[in-house]
């Protein structure tokens, strides 16, 4: 891909969600559009899914290729996604990389390869997360990819503030 296709498909990507997000609508009704922002962002991605973040669990609210995953409520303890929470920054999760156990499992029987998760930050509270999948490869994303989703991530939560 040339960096002039990569610059003009990632301003795109911003003028779309920063059209979305001037909507007045809730977090809820833009998570699809969120999510199919990140996987156009993310040039490596097979799939993506925008997360609600409820106590001590998430819960998927917008998936793009991702059969089944909408709706599922994962518990925090223990998990990756709790693990990017706490942190409060992007990460690189591969299943085969001794993660969460209960992370990996799910990854696994889900068909993934790999995935970033970042955290969607608003008022001070993370509100949920967004990420983005690889069904071919583990290593399909690098520090460039996990910027960008941490990027899209903070722009998001910025705007929903």
């Amino acid at each position: 891909m040339s960096r002039r296709h990569t610059t003009t498909n990632r301003a795109s990507v911003y003028a779309d969600l920063a059209e979305a997000l001037g909507s007045g609508r809730s977090f809820e009704e833009l998570a699809p559009q969120f999510a199919f922002c990140a996987l156009r962002a993310v040039s490596a991605a097979d799939g993506a899914s925008v997360t609600r973040r409820q106590d001590d669990t998430i819960t998927y609210i917008a998936t793009v290729q991702l059969k089944g995953l909408e709706g599922r409520r994962v518990k925090l303890e223990n998990s990756f996604t709790g693990r990017v929470i706490d942190a409060r920054q992007a990460a690189i999760f591969v299943p085969s990389n001794n993660h969460a156990a209960a992370s990996s499992g799910r990854a696994s029987l889900d068909g993934i390869k790999s995935g970033i998760v970042a955290p969607i930050v608003s008022g001070g509270e993370v509100v949920g997360t967004v990420g983005v999948v690889s069904f071919k490869r583990a290593d399909a994303f690098d520090d460039r990819a996990l910027r960008e989703m941490q990027n899209l991530a903070d722009y998001i939560g910025s705007g929903l503030g």
